[in-house]
């Protein structure tokens, strides 16, 4: 639709100035037959309009600039991403329209923006909003301006290189209840282990040594002694959550073909629709001046995934739970369990760049990473994967004394393989606790149940 609106732009574009031509042409030529002063002097009036468009807008156009501001530089899917756009006519002469393109890779963001007759050192500022449906790391800008004259003579661009980063996060789904075993010991007993971590449970000071950080400096203890003392810390005596996201590529499927909404690239084309969202997948709602509308989950095991693992990872953290991440995908990913705001966010931006281009099975590194871990950790294994050997690791890591749990996506529902379904029955008879999540699942009430 762009490329036709173009392409019809500088068909009238070249069209005018043919006819502008033209009739300087019949006015010269019929000068000289008849002699008439008149038609010379339609003829200098023909020159002097296609001459005084030319040298209006390479004067005015010098003088355009642009400043776009973004209001957060993190936001999640089914959120609305708003930029301030100030454009400004730095020269004296005035500007009869301008037209903004932005060609950021956003999705959702291409929408063409026109502005009528912009004065002479003058700014005007707008809203742009875009609505976000896919969760990565994306840069806004550049935008391109055209502008032309009042008779639509010439046409001008430039490409103004304002740009800045946002990172989309993955949606969350609230999550009521799921396994939550208590550590090895009991509440209030330190594993006497002493950890570089900062944990709840200080263990003593040290004398400080180059390369620790300032904020673990005790200050009374310094002042005393007189020279810089450390705090040191214990493990924590809860059982670690350990999330692993299985990121191999050609376990994972995906609908071929399959369009949904939130596909549209125009955030407006929304606006009739904002009233009565039907969808019949896991949707993210937000609201926009009151209004509420739905963002639909992409049909893919990896989106599924990346939102469980994030949900998952939410609602552990809101119970004081030290929360870890591994993924081996082409570039392996191991966040340390810790808890706090600041953990969630970096394991929501870990997954908003998660890709499934991994080439190792799941069963060939989780159990080689477990025996790393503390004994009563909790493993949740998040797997698409339709091998039979996925049973025989949850056994396997229990007997290495740990908690895990696995949450399998039914890859059928989606157009892969089949046999989630037996996976799903033999880790349950062996008596562990698992979650099947297929196609279009409430996924709260799922790992709710």
């Amino acid at each position: 639709m762009n490329d036709l609106l173009n392409y019809d732009q500088q068909s009238i574009e070249i069209s005018s100035r043919r006819i502008v031509f033209v009739l300087l042409l019949v006015s010269i030529i019929l000068g000289m037959v008849s002699g008439g002063i008149i038609f010379y002097r339609l003829g200098y009036l023909w020159g002097l309009i296609f001459l005084m468009s030319w040298a209006w807008l390479s004067s005015a156009s010098r003088g355009v600039s642009l400043q776009r501001t973004i209001r957060a530089s993190r936001a999640q899917v089914g959120q609305v991403f708003e930029e301030q756009y100030d454009i400004k006519n730095n020269s004296i002469l005035p500007l009869f329209w301008l037209e903004l393109r932005d060609e950021s890779p956003l999705p959702g963001s291409h929408e063409a923006l026109v502005i009528n007759f912009m004065k002479g050192r003058n700014l005007r500022s707008f809203l742009h909003r875009t609505r976000l449906t896919k969760r990565g790391v994306f840069y806004t800008g550049p935008i391109s301006v055209d502008y032309g004259d009042i008779l639509g003579l010439f046409k001008g661009t430039q490409k103004l290189s304002s740009w800045s980063r946002i990172i989309v996060y993955p949606p969350l789904f609230d999550i009521e209840n799921f396994p939550n075993p208590p550590g090895l010991l009991s509440g209030g007993v330190s594993l006497r282990m002493r950890t570089h971590l900062i944990t709840p449970n200080a263990a003593g000071v040290r004398e400080y040594v180059p390369g620790d950080p300032l904020n673990r400096i005790h200050w009374l203890s310094s002042a005393r002694r007189e020279r810089f003392m450390v705090k040191e810390f214990e493990l924590d005596p809860l059982a670690d959550v350990w999330i692993f996201i299985d990121s191999e590529s050609v376990i994972h499927a995906e609908l071929a073909g399959f369009k949904d909404e939130e596909e549209k690239e125009n955030f407006w084309d929304w606006l009739p629709f904002l009233e009565l969202p039907a969808y019949s997948v896991p949707v993210v709602t937000s609201e926009l001046h009151g209004i509420p509308f739905s963002v639909g989950l992409s049909q893919s095991t990896v989106e599924y995934s990346v939102s469980i693992a994030a949900s998952l990872a939410q609602y552990f953290i809101k119970k004081g739970r030290s929360v870890g991440l591994v993924s081996m995908a082409r570039s392996f990913t191991l966040l340390p369990p810790e808890r706090s705001g600041r953990q969630l966010g970096k394991i929501l931006e870990a997954l908003a760049l998660l890709k499934a281009d991994g080439n190792l099975p799941l069963t060939s590194w989780v159990e080689t990473q477990a025996r790393h871990l503390s004994r009563g950790s909790i493993i949740v294994l998040i797997t698409p994967s339709t091998n039979s050997e996925i049973a025989f690791l949850v056994d396997s890591l229990n007997r290495l004394g740990l908690r895990p749990v696995t949450v399998l996506v039914n890859s059928n529902s989606f157009g892969g393989l089949n046999g989630s379904d037996d996976i799903y029955s033999n880790v349950k008879m062996m008596g562990y606790p698992a979650y099947l999540i297929t196609r279009n699942d409430n996924i709260g009430s799922v790992l709710s149940s």
